[in-house]
């Protein structure tokens, strides 16, 4: 499973605290964070770290624990949403990577903008401090990702087999092989290592061109250049949560943006979800809605209507889908001009009492599921009946097992 992306599994209710007032470390500090910038987290919000799943308690703001319709419960500041913006804006390394990877652009097996802004954050994420750090710190790390430049374990909790690229050769073979998703997957794996020594390399003479002619030691210079990119398996890892819980068109500007706290909720499917699964109004499953919002509509947010059904999570295919967005980042400033964020709100009423808050990836195959966001689902139909288990691939029923679909 991909962190906080994952499919909504009742079996999950088992052991998953209903009224505990306990979050984790993690979740705390992106609060704290994203509150010290000017946004909001609704107090009932909680976070079980070690099934990566947000859901909501009963708190004193609560009216009799019910959170009603269109309540806003994360109001996240462009401050704290990481795009293009984000690296345009930093001069240790955002600005010349920004520069190299624009130049590369036609030869990228990636959308340019994921791989500016992967790069960008699998950099943050070896910083210590770094601004973002409250936010990568709830990134889950892939095991071949684990070790930062400077040798640090990241948590067990947050280590990772991802995404099927990630896995070793043995268990792809033995889960995928004789599948067009097995072919895929392979491609991807050649793409991501050529793409990244395609910019590394480019990178790397780009800062041997800068700098200083009184350094002689080439060797120690190039060592201190290379301990500044990040390694490839850190840019894999990043890479596929850019890719799967990016969203399109959020950012200022209309750039796409990472959102934190948001981005941890797990897929459930369909509209009609039961919000009352141990018959007490408690431990169900409650969707939510999320826009962009101007700072003006600061005031009104506490009572957003949230009208309209929910957004899905993007998924990017053609390297030109940046084109646009790419020339507005070269022509504009995000520090001035129109301020806001993105709000996200209750898609429904909701009794705060361990209801686990979730969202809709969209109608997607199980080869799109397992690629994409690391698990699939064993009755994928949808509520029109649509049936999408007919996909390219057919994973053997053990190594369904294997994937630990809850």
């Amino acid at each position: 499973m991909l962190g906080g992306t994952k499919q909504a599994n009742e079996d999950d209710d088992d052991d998953f605290p209903a009224n505990s007032c306990v979050s984790s470390i993690i979740w705390s500090n992106a609060v704290k964070w994203i509150n010290s910038n000017g946004g909001f987290v609704h107090s009932s919000l909680r976070y079980n770290e070690s099934q990566r799943q947000v859901y909501l308690d009963t708190s004193p703001s609560s009216c009799g624990g019910v959170i009603d319709a269109g309540t806003t419960l994360l109001r996240i500041p462009d401050a704290c949403l990481p795009s293009l913006h984000s690296v345009e804006r930093d001069e240790e390394f955002g600005q010349s990577l920004f520069g190299v990877v624009h130049s590369l652009e036609a030869s990228l097996y990636h959308d340019a903008q994921d791989v500016v802004v992967a790069l960008f954050l699998a950099r943050q994420q070896q910083l210590s401090p770094s601004f973002y750090e409250p936010y990568t710190a709830t990134l889950p790390v892939s095991s071949n990702a684990s070790l930062t430049n400077n040798g640090d374990n990241s948590s067990d909790c947050n280590n990772l087999q991802l995404l099927p690229r990630q896995w070793d050769s043995e268990t792809l073979q033995r889960r995928l092989y004789g599948t067009s998703l097995y072919k895929r997957i392979i491609n991807e794996q050649n793409g991501i290592k050529c793409e990244y020594e395609l910019i590394k390399t480019a990178w790397m003479r780009q800062q041997e061109e800068q700098s200083s002619p009184t350094t002689k030691d080439d060797d120690q210079k190039q060592t201190s250049q290379s301990s500044l990119f990040p390694t490839c398996e850190q840019y894999d890892n990043m890479m596929s949560l850019v890719t799967s819980r990016g969203f399109d068109g959020l950012g200022y500007d209309g750039v796409d943006v990472m959102i934190p706290l948001l981005d941890l909720l797990n897929h459930v499917r369909g509209q009609g979800v039961d919000n009352t699964a141990n018959g007490d109004g408690s431990g169900g499953v409650a969707h939510v809605r999320y826009e962009r919002y101007h700072e003006e509509d600061n005031e009104t947010d506490e009572d957003g209507s949230g009208d309209g059904e929910p957004a899905t999570k993007r998924i990017k295919t053609d390297i030109n889908d940046s084109t646009t967005a790419t020339n507005n980042i070269r022509s504009n400033n995000s520090g001035g001009g129109e301020r806001g964020g993105v709000k996200v709100t209750a898609g429904q009423s909701i009794v705060a009492n361990g209801t686990k808050l979730q969202m809709t990836y969209g109608a997607k195959s199980n080869s799109t599921l397992l690629g994409r966001y690391g698990f699939c689902i064993a009755d994928n139909v949808e509520p029109d009946g649509e049936c999408l288990l007919c996909v390219a691939c057919t994973v053997r029923l053990a190594s369904l097992i294997d994937l630990c679909l809850c």
